[in-house]
């Protein structure tokens, strides 16, 4: 799958992440160990959009392990939090 983002939405919310990519350079970025849904909502919510508490609660662990990689801390708190309420 190939997803497209600005770098500077990924400097603000996903630092990590931008340090993998390079201003200006449009060829593909490989990001491995990281389901297409689970990036997906990574990128989505850099965005500015909110993800469901069902889809927090169905996929807790793996968006706690991208955001913590990839440096979304406000993410990971969200599904940390409702990882907790669920085990």
């Amino acid at each position: 799958n190939t997803f497209h983002a600005h770098h500077f939405a990924l400097r603000w919310n996903a630092p990590a992440l931008a340090d993998m990519c390079k201003v200006g350079d449009d060829s593909p970025t490989t990001i491995a160990n990281v389901q297409p849904e689970i990036f997906k909502h990574l990128l989505y919510y850099c965005y500015g959009g909110k993800i469901s508490e069902e889809h927090l609660q169905q996929n807790a662990k793996e968006i706690i392990e991208a955001a913590d990689r990839f440096g979304v801390v406000n993410l990971k708190l969200e599904a940390e939090a409702c990882y907790v309420d669920t085990v």
